[in-house]
């Protein structure tokens, strides 16, 4: 993962989301803090990103959640009827 992946993405339509977004830019700066020594630049500059990205995107969630805003709705999954869900008789 890395921000032109998560561009693209973006583009694509994958992300819809702000906690979807959130994932994404925190598993990469995750895999930067993991797969690299806590000498490396990078590491160092994961770890400040990450410490900013958990507490902006910490709040853009809670502003979204207290304005009401929520993920787009899921799709539901059709079950396909049972056999007896239309052929039984209603009893009032």
């Amino acid at each position: 993962m890395d921000l032109t992946t998560i561009r693209r993405n973006i583009d694509a339509g994958i992300i819809r989301t702000t906690a979807q977004f959130q994932r994404d830019v925190l598993l990469m700066l995750s895999n930067a803090l993991m797969y690299n020594s806590s000498e490396h630049s990078v590491y160092v500059m994961a770890k400040e990103m990450h410490e900013e990205a958990q507490g902006q995107l910490g709040m853009l969630l809670a502003a979204q959640a207290h304005a009401g805003l929520s993920a787009p709705p899921r799709r539901k999954r059709r079950r396909p009827a049972s056999p007896h869900q239309h052929s039984r008789p209603r009893h009032n």
